[in-house]
């Protein structure tokens, strides 16, 4: 079933935590589907417990055209807090050239990996960060430069029109915040 994300954007705008950019910030319709340990779905800007994203997620997109090639983008807008962004976009994860037929299949591994995954790690009293992930097509497949070694300060739309990207094809993202609570 489809979710439609307007209530959450409407929520989140009043809240203070959304704000405009040339890239949507929000999920597609369906979302991009992203599972961290194995059955933990990232919805729609639900809260996930920091902890349980330190591993690599699966991303899967079923409708993906197996023969495209497509970008895989994960960032922070909220670096190092929502209230003063002065890091922002924080750079997560980063693959291009992905395959559609890897896509659909739930797996990433086979594309280039500009920038290895690192799990949210907010500074603790930061307050909820927000985690995006972004699907682009890739018009073919391309090759990309290297990116900084400096995760902090990436501009998602420039990137994108950089590598003439367009907006993305699918979306997803959920708040987490660091707990000073031992889980274990």
């Amino acid at each position: 079933m489809a979710m439609d994300c307007g209530y959450l954007r409407f929520f989140l705008f009043f809240a203070g935590l959304w704000t405009a950019t040339a890239i949507p910030e929000g999920c597609s319709n369906p979302p991009l589907a992203v599972t961290y340990m194995g059955s933990l779905s990232v919805n729609c800007g639900s809260p996930i417990i920091l902890e349980m994203t330190s591993e690599q997620p699966v991303v899967q997109w079923a409708t993906a055209d197996k023969n495209a090639f497509y970008t895989l983008v994960m960032g922070d807008p909220d670096a190092p807090s929502h209230s003063n962004p002065t890091l922002a976009w924080y750079r997560h994860w980063l693959v291009g050239n992905v395959m559609g037929s890897d896509l659909i299949e739930g797996s990433v591994s086979g594309g280039d990996q500009l920038t290895s995954y690192v799990g949210p790690s907010p500074p603790s009293g930061s307050g909820y960060h927000r985690y995006f992930f972004y699907l682009f097509r890739q018009s073919g497949k391309i090759a990309f430069k290297s990116e900084p070694s400096s995760r902090a300060h990436f501009d998602p739309d420039k990137f994108a029109s950089e590598y003439n990207l367009g907006e993305p094809i699918a979306a997803n993202f959920f708040i987490a915040e660091r707990s000073d609570y031992n889980l274990y």
